[in-house]
């Protein structure tokens, strides 16, 4: 283990890869290069361990039941802070977590913490880790994002196609248009349960139960590249290209 320790900042990195809000009065930012930085109060701060295995590119982080923050990272794992004793523990070793370029995480409803690196997709029930075989095929691409449906089920976001893990079933979908496969980019359950999938150059998808819908560029888009989705509370899209 190491500690955490914080370095006042006056401007931000150049490169933000995620944000997490720690609470509501205090953002957390990954940088690509540059780790953690603190935003809270107007003040900002660069949050940096006393010890690490390289260069901090942040590419995610998650919170667990026990309101500890995870962080992966583009080419030195995984790492668990304590907010409370800023205490930072690395998980890097092939033995405890396949892969160095961490591209998601996700806490699940059960407290076990899902983590999806370019090798693997490992599970963490706060004691050991778990390594599942998603069954993919060679063209499928690493998992992009990992979600939890409102029924329970996981959802893995592939380069190419998607899988729905539901207990120890899994189902692969392939995304297609005109039998040519299709890249996504970002991914987004509704407030009413519907998938939608942006995708590489091929515009907005949106599955409905059995039913795919299409948007592009004639039917509004800025661009057919959809990059982000997001709902607000009142049930407005945010489209980022």
């Amino acid at each position: 283990a190491t500690d955490l320790y914080q370095i006042a900042q006056t401007s931000l990195p150049q490169i933000i890869k995620t944000i997490f809000e720690f609470d509501n009065k205090t953002l957390w930012l990954g940088s690509s290069g540059q780790g953690i930085f603190e935003l809270k109060n107007n003040q900002l701060f660069q949050l940096v361990p006393n010890r690490s295995p390289g260069i901090m590119r942040i590419s995610c982080m998650a919170r667990d039941r026990n309101n500890n923050v995870w962080f992966g990272t583009i080419d030195n794992g995984i790492a668990c802070i304590n907010p409370k004793s800023n205490e930072v523990n690395w998980f890097v070793d092939e033995n405890t977590l396949k892969g160095t370029y961490v591209t998601d995480m996700l806490c699940d409803d059960n407290g076990k913490l899902w983590i999806a690196t370019d090798m693997w997709l490992s599970i963490w029930d706060g004691r050991t880790f778990r390594f599942i075989d998603t069954g993919k095929n060679e063209n499928a691409g690493l998992i992009r994002k990992l979600h939890q449906d409102k029924a329970g089920a996981i959802w893995l976001l592939f380069d190419q196609g998607m899988a729905k893990i539901n207990g120890e079933k899994i189902t692969h979908y392939a995304i297609e248009r005109d039998s040519q496969s299709i890249k996504i980019l970002s991914f987004l359950e509704d407030a009413s349960g519907d998938l939608w999938l942006g995708t590489e150059k091929d515009g907005l998808l949106r599955v409905r139960k059995h039913e795919m819908l299409h948007y592009s560029s004639s039917d509004g888009l800025l661009d057919n590249s959809i990059l982000f989705i997001r709902q607000d509370y009142s049930g407005n899209f945010f489209i980022g290209h």
